[in-house]
């Protein structure tokens, strides 16, 4: 296991890599479009990205676990696990 900075990652983005095996990451990104504004139960993050957001950090409050019922804003922190191709496009979006 280690942890990383992905070179060419975009430093706006966060982009601090865990790998923990050959194809199996997490990552620490801002929250892109995408996931914003309903809950992550209703997102299909995993069926549309390969995603699953592990964790969450409101702007202005701690970390916590996401549930099915977190909705995500604009400004929040993720945590994303997934195949690390998966999860580098993902955090590479907007």
């Amino acid at each position: 296991m280690s942890l990383v900075r992905r070179p060419g990652f975009p430093a706006h983005r966060a982009g601090t890599f865990i790998e923990f095996d050959n194809d199996y990451a997490l990552v620490k990104t801002l929250a892109p479009g995408v996931v914003r504004g309903i809950p992550l139960g209703e997102s299909r993050l995993r069926s549309r990205y390969g995603v699953t957001v592990v964790g969450i950090k409101p702007m202005g409050e701690d970390f916590t676990y996401a549930t099915a019922e977190t909705v995500v804003e604009k400004g929040d922190v993720i945590i994303v696990t997934g195949k690390t191709a998966a999860v580098e496009a993902f955090a590479e979006l907007s």
